[in-house]
């Protein structure tokens, strides 16, 4: 089950700072164009990787959130490719891969790569 948690918001800009879990994975994620607060507490549809880069292929088929240091938003994951544009890190699917995907790299086929941020 996806949790969401408000870590802050601001009114006046109509962004967050979102912590979401899904019970395995958790991370830190920006949000923007917030009517609310309480729109912030929503389950989150599409999630957006910001500059994913080093995306490489990996044996071990486990999702993971690991924070990159002095990095706030900045996280390598590691987690299932669904297709050239999307990975699955544990039940939160994030977009944004089209020109940082490897060639080589097929749907269900398990990566690691590292973002500055992730959006929604």
């Amino acid at each position: 089950m996806i949790t969401v948690k408000t870590l802050n918001f601001d009114a006046e800009s109509r962004e967050a700072d979102v912590l979401l879990s899904d019970g395995q994975v958790e991370f830190t994620c920006f949000a923007y164009g917030l009517e609310s607060e309480e729109q912030a507490e929503l389950v989150p549809g599409d999630l957006w990787a910001f500059n994913p880069d080093n995306v490489q292929g990996i044996e071990s088929a486990q999702s993971k959130a690991e924070k990159i240091p002095n990095s706030y938003y900045g996280y390598r994951f590691c987690g299932q490719v669904i297709n050239k544009n999307t990975v699955r890190v544990g039940e939160f699917d994030i977009h944004g891969f089209k020109n940082a995907m490897p060639g080589d790299v097929n749907p269900g086929e398990w990566v690691s790569f590292e973002c500055m941020r992730v959006d929604f």
